[in-house]
C-alpha cells in the first residue's frame, strides 16, 4: 500500500526494502537522504503541494514548521489519505492516528 512520510529530513526514517516516498520542504535535506540512500524514494514537497493520495502519511515533527494549530495541520494533511487510509501524526510529545472518515483517533501522550 502507498505510503509517504511528510517531514523525512536526511532519511532518519528510511527503511530498506520498504515501498513508501519520503517528503521534506528543503531541498538540501533531500539531498542528504538521497546521498546516504540512493535506491530510495525521496522528493522536494511541501503539504501546499500536489502529492498525490496514500494510504498510510505519516507526519514527523513538522508542526512546528506549519505554524497552526494541530487541527488545522490534520486537515490540510488529510488531503493526501487515500478513502481507508490513515493520518498518524507523530510530534515531540504525543502521537495520533486519524482515519480519513474520522471515526477512528488514537492519541499517546508521553
Amino acid at each position: 500500500f502507498p505510503v509517504t512520510i511528510a517531514g523525512f529530513g536526511y532519511g532518519r526514517f528510511y527503511k530498506p526494502n520498504r515501498v513508501y516516498t519520503g517528503v521534506d520542504f528543503s531541498e538540501e535535506m533531500i539531498k542528504k537522504a538521497k546521498k546516504r540512500f540512493p535506491e530510495g524514494n525521496f522528493r522536494v514537497g511541501s503539504w501546499y503541494d500536489d502529492l498525490g493520495t496514500y494510504d498510510v502519511v505519516i507526519e514527523a515533527i513538522c508542526l512546528s514548521s506549519f505554524g497552526g494549530t494541530m487541527d488545522e495541520f490534520k486537515e490540510v494533511l488529510m488531503k493526501f489519505v487515500n478513502p481507508d487510509g490513515v493520518l498518524i501524526m507523530l510530534e515531540a510529545k504525543a502521537t495520533y492516528i486519524f482515519a480519513k472518515d474520522n471515526m477512528f483517533k488514537y492519541e499517546s501522550r508521553k
